[in-house]
C-alpha cells in the first residue's frame, strides 16, 4: 500500500479583480498563480521561508511605510495578501448591502482615493 502524502488541491472563488491581482504578484515574483499561493499561504502559516526572494521583509507593515503599485495594493507579499483579502472582503460585504455594481464603484472609489482604506476596515471591523 502506498503510504505517501497527496499533494492538496484548493478551489476557490473569487472575484475577477483579485484573481488579476493575484497573477500580477505572482508575475512579479517570477512564478506562477499556484506557485505563489502557496508561497503566501506558506507565510501565512509562519513559514515565510518559502518565498524564493531573500530580501522579502516580512515586518508587520504601517500604512506610512508601504510602498505600492499604479492600483495601491502592496508591493510587499504580506502586506500585498493582507490588502487583497480586505478588498475582498469589503467588496463582498458591500455587494451584500448594495449589490454587486454600487459595490464595485465603491472599491474602485476606494482603490483610487485611499488604497489603504480596505486593511483599515477590516481591521475595525474585527475589533
Amino acid at each position: 500500500m502506498d503510504e505517501r502524502a497527496r499533494p492538496a488541491i484548493v478551489t476557490l472563488r473569487m472575484s475577477r479583480g483579485l484573481r488579476d491581482a493575484l497573477h500580477d504578484a505572482a508575475r512579479t515574483e517570477g512564478c506562477s498563480l499556484n506557485g505563489y499561493a502557496v508561497q503566501v499561504l506558506a507565510s501565512a502559516a509562519g513559514d515565510p521561508a518559502r518565498f524564493r526572494r531573500g530580501d522579502v521583509d516580512f515586518a508587520d507593515d504601517r500604512r506610512d511605510d508601504v510602498s505600492r503599485d499604479e492600483r495601491g495594493v502592496p508591493l510587499r507579499p504580506k502586506a500585498r495578501s493582507e490588502h487583497l483579502a480586505a478588498r475582498q472582503a469589503f467588496f463582498e460585504a458591500m455587494a451584500v448591502a448594495d449589490g454587486v455594481a454600487a459595490a464595485d464603484r465603491l472599491v474602485r472609489r476606494h482603490e483610487l482615493e485611499d488604497p489603504a482604506f480596505f486593511v483599515e476596515w477590516l481591521r475595525r471591523r474585527s475589533a
